[in-house]
């Protein structure tokens, strides 16, 4: 089973949760390392959906969680 880098929303709306589906989605080998420092990306704000970059966000309070997963 291949892996891709590119994953379009065709791909990821898989219309039933089979192994064949999601697996090739699962790259838990290219996951930053337990304690590693967390790459900045662009998100948005829930208040206001003002986007913004993760480490911006992570620059305003000195303990921030950040939840990362789809739901579902």
């Amino acid at each position: 089973m291949h892996h891709t880098d590119d994953v379009s929303a065709a791909t990821y709306n898989y219309p039933h949760f089979v192994p064949e589906a999601f697996e090739p989605m699962m790259r838990f080998e290219s996951s930053p390392a337990l304690g590693s420092k967390l790459p900045s990306f662009p998100l948005w704000r829930a208040t206001d959906r003002r986007e913004d970059q993760l480490s911006a966000l992570l620059k305003e309070h000195l303990y921030t969680v950040v939840e990362l997963g789809s739901f579902t």
